[in-house]
């Protein structure tokens, strides 16, 4: 499943996998959020509460939601 993207100007298109995480924010699209920067990444908190899942890390790749 396509995600849509937008903060003020920019658009961007992401990939939803299809496991619990990204069912889990499928249902609580759309959404709205602030965001803030460190370096090149960005931040913003969404209203989805999950455990961690069992794949979860703390380095991502370039472009990665995570």
């Amino acid at each position: 499943m396509e995600i849509r993207i937008g903060m003020g100007q920019l658009r961007m298109e992401a990939e939803r996998h299809e496991t619990p995480t990204g069912l889990q924010i499928a249902r609580a699209l759309p959404m709205h959020t602030s965001f803030t920067t460190w370096g090149d990444e960005i931040y913003g908190a969404i209203p989805v509460v999950l455990e961690l899942a069992d794949n979860a890390r703390e380095v991502v790749e370039w472009g990665d939601l995570g």
